[in-house]
């Protein structure tokens, strides 16, 4: 019977455009990576292929401004490797000409800007230019540019250094961070989230919830086989732990591990249909007390720590005065789905919450604390607080040696090079190539130029004290057949892989390379190392 009252549909706000276009950036990175890429300024020197397409997976998604910094013009080379010129625009500004067609990717949200000169001309007429640039993307050295140079003043002005290039079938990305302390990450995102849901070490509050459900007298199958599997695990590792000489060891070998999963095996009603019993078995390592991990005991040991008045560092003070006191890092207030009725779920799922509330709140007051005590004047939200504690298993500090310390001596090289056939020889191949620029004024690009080459290879070798010497003829031969070409479809990955480096430098989000990764189209390959 109709009651003659209508009811009102909630009204749903259409998305704007904005929201629409940035949709799906949003859900990988959140609005806070969203408003940090927004806020970004790119800064590309040398408007090549590989360049370009980094430009453009990263104007698409929005950053804010990008600025192409070229002195050259586009030539019919241009026009085989970069979708962003066109012949019309031969003779032109190649800075100009690819600006405008990138623009045209998202020209509402992004500022986008050209200057046609060399770095080292921009820097000499400004030299705080890279003060408002977050990333430079260095794609070209061009005559009168000093790598060496660049990496001191990106050091200088904390701001981040992505070089880039490819050769043929080859590409290569280094990475240098702004900071020489370091590039610090909040939200790692690990490729498996590890949960700890301390069935082992329980709260007294969870204790209480994982010891008021009497299995053995639940004789309701439906009941029963909703029962959280914390609680069924709990209650086998104490029923095992009754049995052993020492009533609080806990299960670390396979033995003893297969002892409590047939222990959960007796408890069950039915063995089909009872998944709560197999997600217990499933999780029984999981479940197990789990070390802090290399990189948090890493972070704790950083000098860091105990000195600087930067928020991120009074943080890490902060959570290793908690970890110290209390031997566990921080609750993250997330406990995954499992087999369970919804009022389980949710009074299982509260008890965390609230846990996590607690660790907030000591870790809050410790990191006041040490900011007073260091005069550190920026406040720390309550906001940021609770994400840190979200995020404590995940912290991360990268930490990438400069360019131009690699350049000095190529150190690192002699780590990574060896008689085996490997990429390393073609990064080495790549650095050689720099030099002979530097000696020659042009890279290698024909035959002619493979003994001046090897010559190259032999005094970076050299500097680097590898037990190697020089490297066998055809790879010298190979790189100078490829003549400085830029492949598309090279510089198509190259472009992908460093722009997705670059959204994670700039939002923070995720772990960078550290700090160089060589693709190589020949074999269909990419590897990543540390020089």
């Amino acid at each position: 019977m109709s009651t003659g009252q209508t009811v009102k549909k909630a009204k749903i706000e259409k998305p704007s455009e904005k929201e629409t276009r940035y949709d799906r950036g949003v859900r990988l990175w959140g609005s806070e990576g969203q408003k940090a890429l927004e806020d970004g300024h790119i800064c590309l020197v040398g408007a090549t292929g590989a360049g370009c397409e980094t430009l453009k997976n990263l104007i698409l998604p929005g950053v804010g401004k990008v600025t192409i910094v070229d002195p050259s013009t586009v030539t019919d080379r241009d026009l085989g490797r970069n979708f962003f010129v066109t012949r019309s625009a031969v003779g032109s500004s190649r800075a100009e000409t690819c600006r405008e067609l990138l623009s045209e990717l998202n020209p509402s949200n992004v500022s986008t800007n050209s200057i046609s000169k060399t770095l080292s001309a921009v820097l000499t007429e400004n030299s705080s230019f890279l003060n408002d640039v977050d990333c430079l993307i260095l794609a070209e050295v061009f005559e009168g540019d000093d790598l060496s140079s660049i990496s001191t003043k990106c050091r200088e002005t904390n701001t981040h250094l992505v070089t880039l290039s490819s050769n043929g079938m080859l590409g290569f990305i280094r990475l240098q961070c702004g900071s020489a302390n370091g590039h610090t990450i909040v939200e790692g995102f690990p490729d498996s989230e590890i949960h700890d849901l301390c069935v082992t070490n329980p709260f007294p509050q969870l204790q209480k919830y994982f010891e008021s459900f009497n299995i053995s007298g639940t004789t309701d199958l439906m009941e029963h086989s909703h029962i959280p599997w914390p609680v069924l695990a709990y209650q086998a590792t104490k029923t095992w732990q009754a049995s052993q000489p020492d009533p609080t060891a806990l299960p670390t070998s396979y033995a003893q591990r297969r002892d409590i999963k047939e222990i959960l095996k007796s408890m069950q009603l039915s063995s089909a249909a009872e998944e709560n019993f197999t997600e217990a078995q499933d999780n029984l390592n999981k479940y197990l007390p789990h070390p802090i991990g290399d990189a948090i005991e890493k972070l704790f040991m950083c000098e860091e720590v105990n000195t600087s008045s930067d928020i991120y560092w009074i943080m890490v003070a902060a959570l290793k005065e908690f970890y110290d006191k209390f031997g566990i890092l921080p609750h993250s207030g997330v406990i995954p789905d499992m087999q369970s009725t919804t009022s389980n779920y949710t009074n299982l799922r509260d008890l965390f919450t609230d846990q996590h509330s607690r660790h907030v709140e000591f870790i809050s007051e410790a990191a006041a604390k040490i900011a007073q005590a260091r005069s550190c004047s920026t406040p720390i939200s309550a906001d940021f607080c609770k994400k840190f504690c979200k995020n404590a298993r995940n912290l991360r500090v990268v930490k990438h040696s400069s360019i131009a310390e690699e350049l000095s001596s190529f150190a690192g090289i002699a780590d990574h090079v060896t008689s085996e056939p490997s990429d390393a020889w073609w990064y080495l191949l790549h650095r050689a190539s720099l030099v002979f620029q530097q000696k020659h004024g042009s890279l290698p690009v024909n035959e002619q130029d493979c003994a001046n080459l090897s010559e190259a290879v032999k005094s970076v070798l050299s500097s680097a004290k590898s037990s190697l010497t020089s490297l066998p003829d055809e790879y010298i031969k190979e790189w100078c057949r490829a003549g400085g070409s830029e492949i598309h479809t090279v510089a198509s990955v190259i472009g992908g892989i460093a722009s997705q480096e670059v959204i994670k430098l700039v939002t923070k989000q995720r772990v960078p390379v550290d700090n160089t990764a060589v693709f190589n189209g020949i074999i269909g390959n990419t590897t990543v190392w540390k020089f």
